[in-house]
């Protein structure tokens, strides 16, 4: 069974509220006691890094979520010698992705000259202002870009 992290984001907001409603209550053992409880749990070793990493797993969840459906721009500049992309250019939900397959490319195969070559061209081609043509998701552009761009799949 998968947990979904937006639902257990929204529960630990839902504990921390309790907390905060027994200790306004008027004080007696009962809710002391539940109020130490559920403040216990919150404060547990690992409780802040845990819900961290939740909100991320949510968040990479809507980011796929709206890759799957279309709801981005992409596009790439010049292409390498075997054909991919120099500089890949993914818009989503208001952040520029940027990324080298062609470095990649080249870095997978263990050519760290060339490797290391083509990084500085990158560099100083974004540091002389690179300009990517950027198009909306297209049916035809959509299962490609989804594929190259999907994390934790």
């Amino acid at each position: 069974m998968a947990i979904d992290a937006r639902e257990e984001i929204e529960s630990l907001r839902l504990l921390s509220e309790v907390s905060e409603y027994l200790g306004r209550l008027p004080h007696n053992y009962m809710t002391s006691a539940m109020k130490a409880k559920v403040d216990k749990y919150l404060a547990r070793p690992g409780a802040k890094m845990h819900e961290e990493r939740l909100r991320v797993v949510a968040s990479d969840r809507a980011w796929r979520e709206r890759l799957a459906a279309g709801e981005f721009c992409s596009g790439s500049s010049s292409f390498g010698l075997t054909g991919a992309p120099v500089v890949d250019c993914l818009v989503l939900a208001g952040k520029v992705h940027l990324r080298s397959p062609a470095h990649a490319e080249v870095a997978e195969i263990g050519d760290v000259i060339r490797a290391d070559k083509l990084a500085l061209e990158i560099g100083r081609e974004v540091a002389s202002g690179m300009t990517i043509q950027i198009v909306h998701a297209t049916d035809a552009t959509k299962s490609y870009v989804v594929k190259q761009w999907s994390i934790g799949q």
